[in-house]
């Protein structure tokens, strides 16, 4: 997978933050959709629609799971650490801002530790 720098004023990256934030999505999903015209898969309201796909609920609907687990081997592969992150306080922001009641977080998440979810 191809690397590339963008070098940005603070200015500039603060305003691409809150748009990203804005939107649910990590900083580099939010510039891969507005460069590319998709949505990125690697998205907080990807990783939810992901989460409440009938299928995924029944698989995990007595047992907790990991952000981690949304996602192939070959998808989570690709992110880096600082990615995986960013979209981890997202999608707790997510279940929790904007579709409250229907996942909680039940542990995990801090130095380190994958964060663990329920359904409701």
């Amino acid at each position: 997978m191809a690397e590339i720098k963008l070098i940005l004023t603070d200015e500039e990256k603060l305003d691409l933050k809150n748009r990203a934030k804005a939107k649910g999505e990590t900083l580099q999903s939010y510039i891969h959709s507005a460069l590319f015209k998709k949505k990125s898969i690697y998205s907080a309201s990807s990783a939810f629609q992901r989460a409440t796909d009938p299928v995924f609920v029944e698989k995990y609907k007595n047992k907790t799971f990991e952000l981690r687990d949304l996602y192939s081997d070959e998808e989570w592969s690709v992110m880096t650490t600082g990615t995986a992150g960013a979209l981890g306080r997202q999608f707790f922001a997510q279940i929790n801002d904007v579709h409250p009641g229907i996942i909680e977080h039940v542990g995990g998440g801090r130095n380190g530790q994958r964060a663990k979810y329920k359904f409701v």
